[in-house]
């Protein structure tokens, strides 16, 4: 297996949640994964929603299949849409589907990557953990720009953005 690189947090710090209806795909994700990540796993869309709901403060990624019976892919995406605590959670689609119209439709309803199967492990090691390192890059840099109790900028950012403003619009009075 090849290692994960480190980002922000290490690796064991970091749980997925693999959707996914086929045994032997869940289960051989689940094993690629289990050495660099805390792992849970789904049947369906519907199980996946209800770890979702529970457990979307320590997700770092999911792993979601399009086509599952009853409760989706998109199913679940379009779950994921209801509620900011449940779309900050980046979502990789993994499907059999080669379609044009699929993919355009997941990207639409906000999946972070879309990988055809059969993967290279490579790939899909490689774009989990780019997807990650996004997002906590970005959390910190929300972290450091906003004040969570004012909801406003934070000191530092805020004199930054003025002197940003000031050089690029010097003739502007403000």
């Amino acid at each position: 297996m090849t290692p994960i690189e480190e980002t922000a947090l290490p690796a064991s710090l970091r749980t997925i949640l693999v959707v996914e209806d086929n045994d032997i795909n869940r289960e051989m994700l689940c094993s690629l994964l289990e050495d660099d990540f805390e792992v849970m796993q789904a049947k369906d869309g519907r199980e996946g929603i209800e770890l979702l709901k529970r457990h979307y403060d320590i997700l770092s990624l999911v792993l979601l299949d399009v086509y599952m019976p009853e409760c989706d892919g998109f199913d679940f995406l379009r779950f994921r849409q209801t509620d900011d605590r449940y779309s900050n959670v980046p979502v990789i689609v993994t499907t059999v589907s080669d379609s044009l119209d699929d993919e355009i439709e997941c990207l639409k309803l906000g999946s972070n990557d879309f990988v055809v199967k059969p993967y290279d492990v490579e790939i899909i090691l490689n774009r989990i953990r780019n997807t990650i390192k996004l997002r906590e890059t970005a959390s910190i840099v929300n972290q450091l720009t906003w004040d969570s109790i004012t909801n406003l900028y934070r000191e530092e950012f805020f004199f930054h953005r003025v002197e940003e403003l000031l050089e690029t619009y010097p003739d502007r009075s403000f």
